[in-house]
């Protein structure tokens, strides 16, 4: 039996669904190299978009490492399909479950993947939150 695509009312309701269950916010830190450093070469920075609800999910899993099992966080994130994100954005977490982060978190894209009403991102702490902000 041949599959039919989604109609357009009932992708919105998708989408508008996916963005219900989003409980966190957070804000896109769109990549630019527009800027220069002080020795006039090109130099990366970003740009805070403004702060939109996101899905925010940390998971452990084991790994063997040298013949013992270590526990490995990973962390993923959800946006709205209508946000425009690319792997050379950052991440800014602004707020948890309702609550406001006394010290957002910045977090680095490792892997982005669209879904069927959402953006799927991997993320992982960013190793210098501060570069380029």
């Amino acid at each position: 039996m041949p599959r039919r695509l989604p109609t357009s009312s009932e992708m919105r309701r998708f989408e508008a669904d996916a963005v219900d269950t989003m409980r966190d916010r957070c804000a896109v830190l769109r990549y630019t190299d527009d800027a220069q450093d002080a020795r006039g070469m090109p130099t990366w920075t970003y740009v805070p978009g403004e702060v939109v609800p996101c899905g925010y999910s940390l998971r452990t899993r084991r790994e063997v490492l040298g013949g013992a099992q270590v526990p490995v966080e990973v962390s993923s994130l959800r946006l709205p399909l209508s946000e425009a994100v690319t792997t050379l954005d950052r991440i800014k977490l602004t707020t948890r479950a309702g609550r406001e982060l006394a010290s957002p978190i910045i977090y680095e894209i490792t892997d982005l993947r669209p879904g069927v009403a959402q953006w799927m991102l991997d993320i992982k702490q960013a190793a210098d939150p501060q570069r380029g902000l």
